[in-house]
């Protein structure tokens, strides 16, 4: 069976999103807030609720759907269009949800009520779709409004049709995963230096944490470099690389192996911050 797919329109965006808000337990695009940001059924919780907010300056209208996405190695998702291959673990057959459309004045906040149906015969492991809650324009507005995006001191000019997906997990029996970081390396680069580092999954669960570089001095004191807030490593990926650029005025140990880095994924504080996987590399 071929699998025809797309590139999300707001990946770029949701990316710098994610990376910023996940921490505060709330995603935002185009005026609209959602909380929190993801969505985990276990054992017998069958109900869940998602409150919206629109913090814009104008009365926006929202179509809610599910939508199957993939995630490759970096982390880039693609959506599926044509319909999903059964032996893919997607969800959106066993999520209900209502209203399936809401229009929010400025200021206004909506509930959504996410509701599973669960076949008995269903087998254990872990199931995957997201809520996608795309803006809809007005009538006579364009589809497509401009933003501005800031990285740096350059200014990039983008377009996108507003819209935030939540991932929404099922899981169904005793599951486990554990994570290590099986290869790290330091590439030099017209821009410097990057880090690169693949942490390798295994298990019949996925896994979701925190991403952080740490910088060790000669003193043996810790600074952060870089985190990125609230990643995953999705079923069946079996493992994810992820990239940090280091900064250029970071002190490197020239060989001497007493200026490190140290690279740990941990579990969110919510559900614990146990340690998923952590190395120690030389700064060179």
């Amino acid at each position: 069976m071929k699998l025809y797919i797309r590139f999300l329109p707001l990946i770029a965006f949701i990316i710098m999103l994610n990376q910023s808000l996940h921490a505060m337990g709330e995603l935002r695009g185009g005026g609209l807030m959602v909380a929190p940001t993801r969505l985990v059924f276990e054992g017998k919780n069958r109900t869940a609720e998602l409150t919206l907010t629109n913090n814009g300056n104008e009365t926006s209208t929202y179509r809610i759907q599910t939508l199957n996405s993939l995630m490759d190695e970096f982390g880039k998702r693609t959506s599926i269009i044509s319909p999903a291959d059964d032996n893919e673990s997607f969800a959106d057959k066993y999520v209900r949800f209502a209203p399936r459309q809401i229009r929010l004045k400025p200021g206004e906040q909506q509930t959504v009520r996410v509701m599973l149906r669960l076949p008995n015969n269903i087998s254990d492991g872990e199931y995957r779709t997201g809520l996608n809650f795309q803006w809809i324009p007005e009538p006579g507005e364009p589809d497509i409004r401009k933003g501005q995006v800031e990285r740096g001191e350059v200014a990039v000019q983008i377009q996108f049709s507003y819209g935030i997906t939540v991932p929404v997990i099922i899981r169904k029996g005793n599951l486990e995963a554990s994570g290590k970081i099986v290869e790290t390396v330091i590439n030099k680069t017209e821009k410097g230096r990057q880090l690169l580092v693949k942490i390798a999954r295994t298990g019949n669960r996925s896994l979701y944490g925190d991403f952080s570089v740490f910088h060790i001095d000669t003193d043996g004191k810790e600074n952060l470099v870089s985190t990125m807030g609230g990643v995953a490593i999705y079923v069946p990926n079996p493992h994810r690389i992820f990239s940090v650029d280091l900064p250029e005025d970071l002190p490197f140990g020239k060989g001497n192996g007493k200026t490190m880095l140290r690279v740990e994924y941990r579990q969110r504080k919510e559900v614990g911050k146990k340690l998923i996987a952590e190395t120690v590399i030389p700064a060179e």
